[in-house]
């Protein structure tokens, strides 16, 4: 069963070190380096999962707070032969960045690249820094 964090949060920021308010989600941003997957694993622990990136705004909230390669919750699936969220949903508005994501997906997962202000692929196994997110934050 997986945990959730209690947060209480003023109208600036969340008391819970690392964690940040957005819309109605909150963020988590790490300053360890990790690969995608155990990235991942570790925003579960949270009670959350690496971020999916809805529109604009969100992303450029997420590009203004890191200020490094960052990984979020897009990866390359070559079963279904496309881009998934971690939720499973297919990506259908991107911000890639130039020539990304690469033609022959040798590259299965995504990250921001807060310099370019863009999405870039490497291989899931580099170690980066990573965006837990999360909805809702309970006791």
């Amino acid at each position: 069963m997986l945990e959730k964090v209690q947060l209480q949060c003023s109208v600036s920021d969340c008391c819970l070190q690392g964690w940040a308010q957005f819309s109605s989600k909150f963020y988590y941003f790490s300053n360890e380096m990790k690969s995608w997957t155990d990235s991942r694993s570790d925003c579960i622990k949270r009670g959350a999962d690496l971020v999916i990136i809805e529109s604009e705004d969100e992303q450029r909230f997420i590009n203004n707070k890191t200020q490094y390669y960052t990984w979020i919750g897009l990866s390359y699936s070559a079963a279904k032969g496309n881009w998934l969220w971690v939720n499973g949903t297919p990506l259908q508005k991107g911000f890639w960045g130039r020539g990304e994501p690469d033609d022959e997906n040798r590259y299965h997962c995504a990250l921001i690249g807060t310099t370019l202000n863009a999405w870039i692929t490497i291989y899931c196994s580099h170690k980066i820094n990573f965006i837990c997110e999360t909805n809702a934050l309970l006791p």
